[in-house]
């Protein structure tokens, strides 16, 4: 006898086994027939999608991350451009009118909510992964024991801070400013997290995950990592607010008390790191933070040279300045001019290249990298740079996206000068470009 079935009715079921996980079992009912279409019968098939549905959850989740890193980086770039015009143009006033000019004080405070506002908005790019990473090998256990005083500062008096850091510990490759970022940003959530006091614990150790480990994040390569956690005895994360934890200005505090992007800075800095943040939770049991970065298997490389001390002057050297913006370009080129500088405007790349081949006495070419007319930033260097061997290229951005930056780390030969930028800090930069 031939038996014919068609399927008529499926549904899903959340149930506890005995190892008391919960797993998700599909089940299908269908009619039974015989060869001569007679229904004989109804048969079920069961089948356990717990890893399929959590696949899914997952992939949906980092949908929904990555469109809003995409919106999020977005505005912070234009954001940035309109920083870039206020903090130019504020310090130079600041300079012309001196200290003792009667409005001289009212530049202050307008200069500070900019670099609380470029904080904003570097906090947004590090969670959109549009940050370029400083990176270099770095001992978590010493910059953690580096930290501590910090971290006690921001804490309240009935806190205690345990550091359980392994005797051994591996390096890992990361950008040490934001791992520091990160570590903080924690510490606070877990001080908001025990208003009657407790005990945070910040510990360390090495971890390794073969292909086969059933532990292993799905989204973390076979391999060694770094684990570094972050844990308190606080009130714990509501199940219906998990989900949403890291999403960017998403926070329980009141208005004026949190702005909503300091776990999604953290999120965003251990993703463009290839590591992986997990959390485990529950009511008035606490929260626990862990992070897994790649173990270093490498040599350190040298540290960049800071900003600071007087400003050499120019000599007699000319720039090109290529920049859409028609007032960021306006504020560069005066605070160039001021530093005693030649300097060459250009509005796109193509425009930027023309005047380049016209005045052949260019010494650096200045160029923001988002740019109009079918060329980036990039890609004008690369024909400078093709047709003009030696020449020096500083590049400036509110965020950098794939053009200079690949797989989160910064190209090795690149330098680049982030949006906004003081007077101070750009002639700076281009002093020291021209002198190496």
């Amino acid at each position: 006898m031939v038996i014919r079935t068609r399927q008529t009715s499926s549904r899903e079921w959340e149930i506890k086994f005995a190892d008391g996980n919960m797993h998700v079992i599909a089940s299908t009912k269908f009619p039974v027939s015989d060869s001569n279409g007679q229904i004989i019968g109804v048969g079920t098939i069961g089948m356990d999608v717990s890893d399929l549905r959590a696949a899914e959850m997952q992939l949906r989740q980092a949908q929904k991350m990555e469109a809003l890193g995409q919106l999020t980086g977005g505005i912070a770039h234009d954001f940035n451009n309109l920083l870039a015009i206020m903090m130019g143009n504020l310090s130079l006033l600041r300079e012309d009118l001196g200290p003792e000019h009667a409005s001289a004080e009212l530049v202050e405070p307008t200069m500070r909510a900019i670099d609380q506002a470029a904080a904003l908005t570097e906090r947004m790019l590090a969670f959109s992964r549009q940050q370029p990473l400083k990176v270099q090998a770095v001992d978590a256990n010493e910059l953690l024991r580096d930290m501590s005083p910090l971290i006690k500062r921001s804490l309240i008096e009935d806190i205690d801070v345990v550091f359980d850091l392994a005797d051994e510990l591996n390096q890992c490759r990361i950008d040490p400013g934001q791992l520091e970022q990160a570590i903080l940003n924690l510490s606070i959530n877990a001080r908001d997290a025990m208003s009657q006091g407790g005990r945070l614990r910040i510990g360390t150790m090495d971890v390794s995950f073969t292909a086969e480990e059933d532990g292993r994040p799905v989204d973390l390569l076979p391999g060694d990592y770094v684990l570094i956690s972050v844990s308190d005895d606080g009130t714990g994360i509501p199940d219906h607010i998990l989900d949403r934890i890291f999403d960017p200005f998403f926070t329980t505090k009141t208005v004026g008390e949190g702005t909503g992007l300091g776990l999604s800075m953290v999120y965003g800095f251990v993703k463009q790191s290839n590591g992986h943040i997990a959390v485990t939770t529950g009511p008035d049991e606490g929260t626990t933070f862990r992070i897994y970065l790649a173990a270093e298997a490498g040599p350190a490389p040298s540290g960049d040279a800071t900003d600071g001390g007087p400003v050499a002057a120019a000599n007699n050297e000319t720039i090109l300045v290529v920049e859409d913006d028609g007032d960021v370009r306006a504020m560069v080129s005066l605070i160039l001019k001021k530093q005693g500088y030649q300097v060459l405007l250009a509005n796109d790349g193509r425009e930027g290249l023309a005047s380049l081949a016209e005045n052949p006495d260019v010494d650096l070419l200045l160029t923001d990298i988002l740019l109009p007319g079918g060329m980036n930033g990039r890609q004008v260097a690369h024909s400078a740079t093709a047709e003009r061997a030696g020449l020096k290229v500083l590049f400036m951005s509110g965020y950098s996206r794939d053009a200079i930056v690949h797989h989160g780390r910064l190209d090795p030969e690149v330098q680049l000068l982030s949006k906004p930028f003081s007077p101070e800090i750009l002639a700076h930069r281009v002093r020291d470009i021209l002198d190496s």
